[in-house]
């Protein structure tokens, strides 16, 4: 008997002790005994005649009164401290040969442990157990749980365990009898499995350590055991357990896939409410996943604990704490810091223990409440074009065959979804589905017309759609037709003369009138058929490509926000107005939304087109405007921009958005300017004003201008802002006095 957590709640002394017991007819002097545990041994004992069937308490030095009425005691020196959690405890002679020795793993605060049945033949920790004496123990009397009842119960298994392909552990319920657990003919295993040998443990006499003859991985098997007795010589009669050998193998990249997750969980679908990623072992291998990791985009999971993925089996992964919820549905593995999935896109990294990927997908939604699933687990395309929303009315299949599953053979060659010109020499071509390496960069496989060569070819590293041309030089603003034969899928199905159109645009800088404001309705209203919605109409007049990315249009009041990229073709309109009201336009032909599109004012306003660079391309002012009426650009071929090019629309339905102007006239100016007005600004000036634009060298000529009566004309300058004014400066006029201004060889 022995206290290791001893209590003052207790009625027996509140100190530890053991209690030793002479089970022989023998009288024995324990002179220069020790006692001991797990971390050292006590000072030896004195003098003491142990009789034949009799009891000794051994307590610490200065304890012994405590226990003197409860018989014999012996205080030890250095008395070994006992661990309440677990300790062993030894006894030795005076030789140091170790008499007796227990081990235990837990002690009740305030109760002893008893021996059972002192007679043995068993002296483990299985013949012990707690006092169930009121008093907490019976130190130096019989024991309150003693039994010798003879043992007639035969050992039994409790458990296996597999070392590896030729070791396994067997594990007994009490000790055994050492000669007939090390007869290998008491052990046979089914299936021609030979036992060759068959060990106690030195330190666990319930413990045998078998080799065997090599275990095919992955198949159960059963081990039989008849005739190992125990230490009261009863027999084992044809126990049996099951065990199972796997050996594990490393994945290869798509042995394990992610094959279905959940990434907008609701509590409204009959699936756990919870994130999830279930993968599946579509290999033959049985495979660790120990120190694998979830990831996605931007975080990824802490490592995985050891589970045997087996093959054709899935797994549910999912947050610690989550576990519960899907142990209904199969096997499930919780994984630390879990990735968070985005509701509205996301990649899935599954890594093994090398951080080589193993699998990976990518998304760009998912549905509330139902799991993406993985059509195909059999490829051999693994990209998110394999997969698609699942039609189980739970929401989802997690621990079972998809509800989408379909390994139906792929048969349909892979076909052009659309192209894309980088640059002269560069093209882009994405195609419906992954594509064989190989046959994708082969540069045979495609042709452009028009003996513009195919270079190379390389599949995209990261999206196995996507494949990079480099061809010869393209011509600027010329359909191409580029063929694709002979380029595979994975399952080996091949394009045949396939074709797409393409067209390479050069951009080129726009100069002042490049692009001029054609058209502008700055009065709309619900009554004409045109939209209700103010627009200016843009004209490529020049031979360019231009691109608008950067331009702003602005009225006298305020600029629009910064164009975004458009390709304004030579000979082409293009229709501006607010956000919004794209729409409204769209049949009538291009059309930009502009944000903070300026407020044309019905009475008269400015309108102003402005490149990147902030440079004025082309502008125009107008003084009123017709309700309902656009106004229209006359002539967009010049060379004049101004106002006086402009007037009403004529078209019966109020202007002419996206198409050639109804006041269009691009017929020859040959009409010479003429004066409209004269004013004598002072005695040295005079203001005139011409009906139409006019060039400035001839119009800056003082020698173009005479006043009669010999008044010089001594300088001429055309107005910055109105190109028909012209400020004279003359010499000193006579007041009172009718002159004559003559004009010759000013040109508009």
């Amino acid at each position: 008997e022995f206290l290791a957590a001893p209590s003052s709640s207790s009625t027996i002394p509140n100190a530890e002790y053991i209690e030793v017991f002479n089970r022989s007819d023998k009288f024995i002097d324990l002179n220069s005994w020790a006692l001991s545990d797990a971390a050292g041994s006590s000072a030896a004992f004195g003098t003491f005649i142990l009789r034949p069937d009799s009891l000794l308490i051994l307590t610490e030095t200065d304890n012994g009164s405590l226990f003197t009425s409860y018989g014999d005691v012996l205080e030890v020196n250095n008395f070994p401290s006992l661990n309440n959690g677990g300790d062993s405890i030894i006894l030795t002679n005076a030789s140091a040969t170790i008499i007796h020795e227990v081990a235990y793993t837990s002690s009740s605060s305030g109760v002893s442990t008893e021996l059972i049945n002192p007679n043995g033949p068993d002296y483990s920790e299985n013949n012990y157990g707690n006092s169930t004496e009121p008093d907490g123990g019976t130190p130096g009397e019989q024991n309150s749980i003693f039994d010798d009842t003879p043992d007639t119960t035969p050992p039994s298994i409790n458990s296996i365990s597999v070392i590896s392909a030729t070791e396994l552990d067997v594990t007994f319920d009490e000790p055994l009898d050492e000669t007939t657990v090390e007869a290998t003919g008491n052990y046979s295993i089914e299936g021609g499995i030979t036992i060759n040998t068959a060990i106690l443990d030195e330190t666990n006499n319930e413990l045998v350590h078998l080799t065997v003859s090599m275990l095919p991985s992955g198949e159960t098997q059963t081990l039989t055991v008849k005739g190992v007795e125990d230490l009261s010589g009863n027999a084992v009669i044809n126990a049996t357990i099951d065990f199972e050998y796997i050996e594990t193998e490393i994945a290869v990249a798509n042995d394990v896939v992610i094959n279905e997750f959940l990434a907008s969980p609701s509590s409204s679908s009959t699936i756990p409410n919870a994130e999830y990623v279930e993968v599946f072992n579509r290999s033959d291998k049985f495979i660790d996943l120990n120190g694998w990791t979830l990831s996605d985009a931007a975080s990824s999971s802490a490592a995985f604990g050891t589970f045997i993925l087996r093959p054709d089996s899935f797994l549910i992964l999912t947050e610690t704490d989550n576990g519960s919820l899907f142990t209904s549905y199969g096997d499930v593995l919780e994984v630390n810091n879990f990735p968070s999935l985005n509701n509205g896109g996301d990649s899935i990294i599954l890594r093994n223990c090398s951080s080589t990927i193993i699998h990976e997908t990518a998304y760009t939604s998912s549905s509330s409440g139902i799991s993406t699933e993985l059509i195909n687990p059999n490829g051999p395309d693994y990209s998110a074009n394999n997969y698609g929303t699942s039609t189980g009315p739970d929401g989802g299949t997690p621990g079972e065959q998809n509800a989408i599953f379909d390994d139906t053979p792929d048969t349909t060659p892979p076909s052009i979804n659309s192209i894309s010109v980088i640059s002269a020499t560069e093209l882009e071509v994405t195609f419906d589905e992954t594509l064989e390496e190989t046959s994708a960069e082969t540069a045979a496989n495609y042709t452009v017309d028009g003996g513009i060569t195919v270079n190379t070819a390389a599949r995209d590293e990261s999206d196995n759609a996507l494949v990079h041309l480099t061809v010869g030089t393209l011509p600027s603003g010329e359909i191409r037709t580029l063929t694709v034969n002979g380029v595979e899928d994975l399952s080996g199905n091949a394009v045949i003369n396939a074709t797409i159109d393409f067209e390479y645009i050069e951009t080129e800088i726009a100069v002042a009138n490049d692009v001029v404001i054609n058209e502008f309705l700055a009065s709309p209203s619900s009554s004409s058929t045109i939209p209700n919605a103010e627009y200016v109409e843009v004209f490529n007049r020049s031979d360019k490509f231009i691109d608008l990315n950067g331009w702003t249009l602005s009225d006298a009041a305020s600029s629009s926000a910064a164009f975004g990229t458009f390709i304004l073709r030579p000979d082409s309109f293009l229709i501006l107005t607010e956000t919004d009201n794209g729409s409204l336009f769209t049949s009538y032909g291009d059309v930009l939304e502009v944000n903070n599109f300026p407020s044309l004012n019905n009475g008269g306003d400015s309108i102003i087109l402005t490149n990147a660079s902030a440079t004025v391309i082309h502008e125009t002012a107008y003084t009123s405007s017709s309700s309902d009426i656009s106004t229209e650009l006359i002539n967009p071929n010049g060379p004049n921009y101004s106002a006086n090019n402009y007037g009403t629309s004529t078209d019966p339905d109020g202007g002419t958005p996206g198409e050639q102007n109804s006041i269009f006239d691009d017929t020859p100016d040959t009409t010479p300017p003429s004066i409209n007005s004269i004013n004598v600004v002072s005695a040295t000036d005079l203001d005139v004003t011409f009906d139409e634009m006019l060039e400035e060298t001839s119009a800056e000529t003082a020698a173009n201008y005479t006043v009669d009566g010999g008044i010089t004309v001594s300088a001429a300058v055309r107005d910055e802002s109105d190109n028909a004014l012209v400020h004279l400066t003359v010499g000193t006029l006579p007041s009172g006095e009718i002159r004559t201004l003559t004009v010759n060889g000013v040109e508009d």
